[in-house]
């Protein structure tokens, strides 16, 4: 028998650790994240990263690559990114396929030529031709690269990984990509710096290891639990249902878009009346427990938003909050990944 290329608890921090990092530089060029390929479905069957993988994976728009890296120059061997308890350095690399992110602690050398694991792959898209596609370093089409419909990808929505949430496509997707009840291992790992014999069988037993790592159970429903099977310790996680409750009240084409786009502004008023994403009051008081209210003290925040596109974020300043008054919050707008941006931040909090 072999021994299978499992990640250790320190080793999969370091790397959700790296990928908080990824999202911070990320966030300062105004630039949008996602969970890709394998981290993607990690965190829809693990919560966290495959336990059996080397990486992790986010995807960000090319248009951002050179900011991105601009950031990261900032960062040199003449200031860390992290200076106490240890000196921690940030580096970022041209690994062709994608950028390759890592950290690496003074004293520890390089576990390959190029680059320290755990590391980062931040691969890069252009949306074209109403699909996002996956391009090189170089901005060019990956000759088997991904590309998926920009309606089968948005609106995105919240997956927790680690102990953090990361944003990433519709769950829908990744039903369509990847079979769930496959738990297969890769051919190479940059961990144990091995490569899969070429006739290996790379499927393992999930069932036998849903007993020592964390499986992601009741997807279906308001709150989806991770736990290892056998343990009483559970982790509840984000209460949303997947589907339509958290997305648009009504998901428009992009050739409709179009249209609209093309009309004189004198007819802007006609087409907001026209669209019930703008023009509809909802009302839900399913989302909060009904003793959420029951103190004599009301806590009111009001906040203004800037159209919801950093919700996620902004939610660790509003959870002490009773009411918050929101304004410039979109609905199915592309700049906030077509999110009903509103609803998210309300079941997120509870409220």
């Amino acid at each position: 028998s072999r021994p299978l290329p499992i990640q250790t608890t320190n080793y999969a921090a370091q790397s959700v650790c790296t990928m908080k990092i990824v999202k911070s530089i990320a966030a300062s060029v105004q630039a949008r994240l996602y969970l890709h390929a394998s981290s993607h479905l990690g965190a829809i069957v693990h919560g966290q990263p495959i336990p059996w993988d080397d990486d992790v994976k986010l995807w960000m728009d090319n248009k951002k690559k050179n900011e991105f890296l601009g950031i990261c120059d900032l960062f040199g061997n003449d200031v860390p990114i992290l200076a106490s308890p240890e000196i921690v350095r940030l580096h970022c690399e041209d690994g062709r396929n994608a950028l390759k992110v890592w950290l690496q602690v003074e004293g520890i050398k390089k576990d390959a030529k190029d680059m320290h694991s755990p590391f980062v792959d931040l691969l890069l898209f252009r949306i074209e031709s109403n699909k996002i596609v996956e391009l090189s370093t170089n901005g060019k089409r990956k000759q088997n690269g991904v590309a998926f419909n920009v309606t089968e990808f948005f609106p995105t929505q919240p997956f927790y990984f680690g102990g953090e949430y990361f944003m990433g496509p519709r769950l829908t997707l990744a039903e369509r990509v990847y079979k769930f009840e496959d738990c297969v291992m890769s051919s190479s790992n940059y961990h144990i710096k091995k490569v899969m014999p070429k006739k290996s069988d790379y499927c393992i037993n999930c069932r036998k290891l849903a007993g020592v790592f964390p499986f992601v159970y009741d997807t279906k429903h308001d709150t989806p639990i991770m736990k290892t099977r056998g343990n009483d310790v559970e982790k509840q996680l984000y209460p949303f249902i997947f589907g339509s409750d958290v997305g648009p009240l009504v998901d428009t084409s992009i050739e409709q878009r179009n249209s609209w786009f093309n009309e004189s502004a004198s007819r802007g008023q006609i087409i907001t009346n026209q669209i019930s994403n703008l023009n509809e009051v909802e009302i839900d008081n399913s989302i909060a427990s009904l003793d959420k209210c029951n103190g004599s003290i009301l806590n009111v925040i009001e906040f203004n938003a800037e159209r919801g596109r950093r919700w996620l974020e902004s939610a660790e300043l509003l959870g002490d909050a009773d009411v918050i008054i929101l304004n410039e919050m979109d609905n199915g707008m592309a700049r906030s990944d077509q999110q009903h941006t509103t609803r998210l931040l309300a079941r997120y909090l509870e409220m």
